[in-house]
């Protein structure tokens, strides 16, 4: 009988080789988990990213469609001018009124910089109707980004 238990005992139980297997085989799966989760968070980053420079680029062009409304086509013609604005504020003043450097952010609503740039730039400009660029960019570990709004507005 003792041999008997001996020989079942060993039939019974698993082998180191197979304990080794399973944990090889869970590793490789778990990784492929991890990689993919790691994919979906920075395609949801870049993603959040571009959404949010849209909304940025949509505010600028219904803040300069406002101003045009509110201050009449000759005096916002005048305004404009022809040089960039450098929209980290929804505003034409002196503070504005030039190209973008590389450190210009825009704040959020409570003041604090975030990763885009957005600027105005006049493509061109007739006495009856002005076409122009808006321009918002950010840089993150993917590399440069940007998207563009180009529009038309004219003395109507």
């Amino acid at each position: 009988m003792n041999c008997r238990t001996n020989i079942k005992s060993l039939l019974s139980g698993q082998s180191l080789f197979e304990v080794i297997l399973a944990i090889a085989v869970s590793a490789i799966i778990l990784t492929g988990i991890v990689s993919l989760s790691s994919t979906s968070v920075n395609t949801s980053t870049v993603s959040k990213n571009k959404s949010q420079a849209n909304r940025y680029t949509s505010q600028a062009m219904e803040f300069i469609r406002k101003e045009k409304a509110f201050t009449g086509w000759n005096a916002f013609r005048t305004t404009i001018g022809t040089d960039p604005w450098c929209l980290k504020k929804l505003e034409f003043s002196s503070d504005t009124a030039h190209a973008c450097g590389s450190s210009e952010y825009l704040q959020d609503p409570v003041g604090i910089n975030t990763i885009f740039i957005r600027q105005l730039t006049i493509l061109s400009a007739t006495i009856n109707e002005i076409n122009f660029e808006i321009r918002v960019g950010w840089i993150d570990d993917k590399g440069t980004h940007e998207t563009r709004t180009v529009s038309t507005l004219t003395d109507w």
